[in-house]
This record gives structure tokens, sequence and C-alpha cells, in this order.
């Protein structure tokens, strides 16, 4: 609205850095860089095939996820191009930065993958990857520097009796051993959107990718939560870094315009609003 034209087809998800927000456009194929205050474009960067996530690394590079390529492209953000191509598994999607090594999760695309690629932001070369379980696509850094990565399974549409349940995985940030996998106990269950407190204590995931409940749960347990924490069909899932809110958003039928609800740290409802058709993703500035 701030520039009079649609933003492109479907706005996967928004990265800040400084001023400017950067709105990755997956199906339009390229990044809208806009101001962060006013939404006023300011440059587009072009020469993907798939963007999905976009993390910035240093003052002038960031990644971006390319889902169709099997890559990480690397962007210059002073000049707003693509500068570079790093390979990776199938189907890159959430990235993860500790110190100088980024950990992409390898959601296996339209097939499957059970990897997280490791690059070197100083050399922009793979270090190496390590096997987490089926289809991992969600991936925090918790308060003790280690890894945890969401896998969401395998979905077979066609026969559902071949489903491949998820699992929660916790890495060691130095070594890459499991330290802990969680499976989740039943075969159709397809866990998504793993998010973290600001303190780096508290996971949260939705049930289902396509419309589930939120749980919570310490990084000090080693079992799954048997309860919700707040129970709906969300597709979304944020938590605030200044209060612990947590922000889900439903929607609906896909096709008019979703909620986005907010929820105190001790789940209840403080309030909602509107938002757009399928909000999926939450930034906070």
């Amino acid at each position: 609205e701030a520039n009079g034209i649609p933003v492109g087809n479907i706005l996967q998800s928004a990265a800040q850095f400084g001023d400017a927000v950067y709105l990755v456009v997956n199906n339009s194929q390229q990044i809208i860089v806009a101001n962060a205050g006013s939404l006023k474009q300011e440059a587009v960067i072009t020469g993907f095939q798939s963007p999905r996530f976009m993390k910035v690394v240093s003052g002038d590079k960031a990644y971006v996820t390319d889902w169709v390529s099997n890559s990480v492209r690397i962007v210059n953000v002073k000049t707003n191009s693509i500068s570079g191509s790093i390979p990776t598994g199938i189907g890159p999607e959430n990235m993860a930065q500790i110190g100088t090594k980024l950990f992409v999760a390898n959601s296996g695309g339209f097939g499957a993958d059970s990897t997280i690629t490791v690059i070197n932001t100083l050399t922009d070369q793979v270090e190496g990857s390590f096997v987490v379980g089926p289809n991992p696509s969600s991936i925090q850094v918790d308060v003790n520097g280690n890894i945890w990565v969401l896998c969401a399974g395998v979905s077979d549409w066609q026969d559902p009796t071949k489903d491949v349940g998820g699992k929660l995985v916790q890495v060691d940030r130095t070594t890459f051993t499991i330290m802990k996998s969680i499976d989740f106990p039943n075969n159709t269950d397809h866990p998504a959107k793993l998010s973290l407190n600001e303190a780096g204590t508290v996971l949260y995931y939705l049930s289902s990718g396509y419309g589930g409940d939120v749980f919570k749960m310490s990084i000090s347990e080693t079992m799954l939560p048997q309860s919700a924490f707040i129970s709906g069909t969300f597709y979304g899932i944020g938590v605030d870094p200044l209060n612990d809110d947590v922000y889900t958003s439903d929607p609906l039928d896909y096709n008019q315009r979703g909620i986005v609800y907010r929820y105190s740290s001790n789940a209840q409802m403080i309030d909602s609003v509107r938002a757009g058709v399928i909000p999926g993703y939450f930034l906070f500035r």
C-alpha cells in the first residue's frame, strides 16, 4: 500500500538489517528492499529461482536459501545484488548462525533430505553436513549455544500409511553429535515452525504445518509435552523478544484475510487483528 503496487506472488518471509527490511517474495523470484519504517521500496534484488529465507551475517553480506536450486545465494546488502552461490542439500529452508558457521536446514523440497549443511561465513565454503532426521525444516540455537532442529517427517499424499513422523533433535554446536533425538509418537505427526524465546530457554512449535496447536517445551526436557500450550488451527507462530508474548496466525479458509492472535506467556489471549491472506511468519522490529 505504501508503494501503490502489490508485493508480488507469495511473500514468504522477511528480514531486517539497519533501516531496511527485506521482503522475500518466493514465486516472484525476488527480494524487495524497503525502508523499515515507511515500507517505501528502495531496491529489488533479482536472480533467485525460489527464495525462502534471508539471514544477514555481517555488515555487507547476507545469505538467502533458494529452495528449487538447492543452494544458498550470497547477497551483498550494500549493492543489493547476488555475489555468489553455495550448494546445499535438497530444499534449503531456515538457517541459524553461530559465530562464523551457518547451519542450513535442508527440508527435502519435493523429495527428501535429512541433513544440515554447515557453511563457513568467512570463506563461503561448505565445511560439511550432518544427519538429523527426515526433512528438517526449522532450526534454532539455545542459550547454551546448542542447535535444535525440528524435522517435519515425510508426508505421503497418495498413501498416508507410508508417512514418517517428525523428530526433534538437539545437536552439539562443535562436534555436531546428537545430544537428544525425540521422535513424535505417530507417523502422521508433522510438526512445523520451531521458535525460541529471547532467553533461549523455551521452545515452541506447531503440531502441524497445515494448521495445528502450539506446544511449549523447556530445553531441559527429554520428552515431548503431552498437552497443547494453545489449542487451535494455527499456521504461523512467533515469540515477542521483549515480553514472551506468543503470536499465532489462523489462515481460516486460505482465501480470505487471516487472523493474528496474541497470547501472554501463560497462554491467555490478549487481542487479535486481521492480517493478509495466509499469514505465515512474524518479524519483530
